[in-house]
């Protein structure tokens, strides 16, 4: 199994005002996994940010997927 390093962070935090201030790949992992309503989490697009994390954590991308990944997503869904 390969190593996660999800303590790596972005190119700068993403910030999500009046909600959370995401700083490592660990916090968008919380922010899907955990924060999210179960119902956001089963859309495709949800678990797309979660695989593009996992992969950065992994080494398998740049930080900077993840972070344009969830600017989308946050922007797709009004938040």
């Amino acid at each position: 199994m390969a190593y996660h390093n999800w303590h790596r962070p972005p190119p700068q935090p993403i910030i999500i005002p009046k909600v959370m201030t995401l700083s490592t790949l660990d916090d968008v992992r919380e922010l899907v996994h955990q924060h999210s309503p179960a119902e956001y989490r089963e859309k495709q697009t949800w678990q797309r940010v979660a695989a593009v994390t996992t992969a950065a954590a992994r080494g398998q991308l740049p930080a900077e997927e993840v972070t344009v990944a969830l600017k989308m997503l946050l922007q797709l869904e009004g938040i």
